[in-house]
């Protein structure tokens, strides 16, 4: 019996979201960009991003107690195994609130 043969696939993209919330260590590259990697599992991507934007997190870390940021890009070029260079990367910072802490309800007193 011959193997199925698979569809024609669609176009589409693939868009990476990485998510930190510590200042990562960077590297100073020419014209002050900056190169920090991030670990993602058992995936390490690397960043290069401009000086005004490395300059967000560092705004980030000085301004709020807790903060995320969410940084985007596509996948580009394998740096070797399971590393590769984040393309085009965007980044947004936000302030977290910290969760509340919760008390536990008393259960009522079952029906007698």
């Amino acid at each position: 019996m011959p193997a199925p043969t698979m569809p024609e696939p669609v176009p589409g993209r693939l868009d990476i979201t990485l998510k930190i919330s510590q200042l990562p260590q960077a590297q100073k590259l020419k014209d002050g960009w900056k190169r920090f990697f991030v670990q993602a599992g058992d995936v390490r991507v690397m960043v290069t991003v401009r000086p005004k934007v490395f300059e967000r997190l560092v705004q980030a870390q000085a301004r709020y107690p807790l903060w995320i940021a969410f940084i985007t890009g596509q996948m580009g070029v394998s740096t070797g195994g399971r590393h590769f260079q984040l393309e085009q990367p965007n980044l947004q910072v936000f302030e977290r609130k910290p969760k509340p802490e919760q008390t536990p309800q008393p259960q009522a007193a079952a029906a007698e």
